[in-house]
């Protein structure tokens, strides 16, 4: 079987660089989303393909942060690799902000996951 990161060159990750105070680049090398922080409450810029929610659990680990930090996330357009996984925070209450022309686009993204139902969340892994 060939590893994912060879057949996939979406799934390569970015190591996660602070591009400037607070503001840190997270991904992979082909979609990007941003974490802005103000003290321990982050503003997630995008939130790249649903799979990299994994990189954002990483993240928060290095970072000794949790999911409970991130208080909005922002939207910049109503692509699959800029809504990823806001759904997930959209259903736990976190504020997601979208362009009202985009609204309708990001109510019907739905991910593909292939975990069974128990362990399809964006809790703390």
């Amino acid at each position: 079987m060939t590893p994912l990161l060879t057949r996939n060159r979406f799934a390569r990750p970015r190591t996660p660089t602070e591009i400037v105070d607070g503001v840190w680049l997270l991904g992979s090398h082909r979609v990007n989303f941003y974490a802005i922080l103000d003290g321990r409450s982050i503003t997630l810029v995008d939130a790249g393909l649903y799979g990299h929610l994994r990189y954002l659990h990483q993240w928060l680990a290095a970072t000794n942060r949790t999911m409970q930090d991130i208080e909005a996330i922002v939207i910049t357009h109503a692509h699959p690799d800029h809504v990823g996984f806001a759904g997930d925070f959209d259903r736990r209450g976190v504020p997601v902000y979208v362009h009202e022309q985009d609204l309708a686009i990001t109510q019907t993204t739905k991910p593909v996951d292939r975990r069974p139902a128990s362990s399809a969340t964006c809790g703390d892994p």
